[in-house]
């Protein structure tokens, strides 16, 4: 929603291209040309290719682990999600290029929405998210792993003038719907395998008189003639025993 708000304003309203054009013109890249290969370097946190190589490790390192292949399923499901949105949008809207100072749309571009910025949620997200359902990580180490690649990327996206201000932006309300719908999936499944092995896993209480005996359900049983050796109990359970003296 807020991403079709965003979009319908910025290729209708001249407010916002003025917005992109003073955000950057004031790109700091001018004054100091030496940081550029610092800020090329925060982009690469959100570079596709790298960033889903480091996430496929760890996603694996963890199904394994978790004796699931569930990790890597949901990485793969997100990227892949992710990519194809990204790519459509891309390509219907056709942003030209910030180096070319125009944000013109329909132009033949490829800038709308940026994919570093949209990466950058979704990868990082997906693998503090596993690393939580997963591994046991502490929400704290997640919430770093998660947020703070995306405003890094953003930062040197914006020094080297590569993107428009609405581009970016664009990029992180796409990966987080990606991200958000990844997780979901995910915590559904688990609910509903959790949900399976309790039915499958519910016993049949049986009272004594001395003590709660916890047999399994009549449908477990290989056959009616096996049901009465499944409850047995030892005499001395149900009856008193007689006096040592007596015949």
């Amino acid at each position: 929603m807020l991403f079709t708000v965003l979009t319908v304003a910025s290729v209708r309203s001249g407010r916002l291209d003025a917005l992109d054009w003073r955000v950057w013109n004031d790109r700091p890249e001018r004054q100091w040309p030496e940081l550029k290969p610092s800020a090329r370097a925060l982009t690469y946190l959100g570079l596709r290719a790298p960033t889903a190589a480091i996430a496929l490790f760890f996603a694996w390192r963890l199904s394994r682990r978790a004796r699931t292949w569930r990790p890597l399923v949901v990485l793969i499901g997100a990227l892949l999600a992710l990519n194809l949105v990204v790519g459509v949008l891309k390509i219907a809207l056709g942003r030209a290029k910030a180096e070319t100072g125009s944000g013109e749309y329909f132009a033949g571009g490829l800038m709308y929405p940026s994919g570093h910025s949209a990466n950058a949620v979704v990868t990082w997200g997906v693998l503090a998210y596993l690393c939580v359902a997963y591994a046991r990580a502490s929400r704290r180490t997640a919430a770093v792993l998660a947020f703070l690649p995306t405003p890094a990327v953003a930062a040197g996206s914006w020094f080297l003038g590569s993107h428009w201000l609405t581009d970016l932006v664009a990029g992180w309300l796409i990966g987080a719907a990606v991200l958000i719908g990844a997780v979901e999936c995910d915590r559904a499944a688990r609910r509903r395998q959790r949900r399976a092995a309790s039915r499958a896993a519910e016993p049949v209480a049986v009272r004594t008189s001395r003590r709660r005996l916890v047999v399994p359900q009549a449908r477990d049983l290989d056959g009616l003639d096996d049901a009465p050796a499944a409850l047995d109990v030892r005499e001395d359970l149900v009856a008193p025993r007689r006096p040592s003296g007596e015949a």
